[in-house]
């Protein structure tokens, strides 16, 4: 979890559930798609503060699979968001 100070606090205090028959072998999502007609929110979400504690903590994980990396935990974002991270790292 994330502090107000935005601080990482490595735990599963705050641990939700995952369903692990949503996430097959296989899966393949073009995260490209519709990327050059999204709706700009503004400069601000290119900086996107919030991230970096997500980031961070996410990197702090040592499972290699989905659920053990973030612990079960469930994220809501803008699709661009999602879109960013992802393409990071293809």
């Amino acid at each position: 979890k994330v502090t107000v100070d935005r601080r990482v606090i490595n735990d599963r205090s705050n641990v939700r559930y995952l369903i692990e028959e949503n996430i097959r072998d296989g899966v393949n999502f073009d995260l490209r798609k519709g990327i050059e007609s999204f709706t700009d929110k503004g400069a601000e979400l290119q900086v996107e503060p919030c991230l970096h504690p997500l980031c961070k903590w996410a990197v702090a994980q040592e499972g290699a699979l989905l659920n053990e990396v973030f612990c079960g935990a469930d994220f809501a974002c803008w699709r661009g968001t999602i879109n960013r991270m992802a393409l990071t790292i293809l």
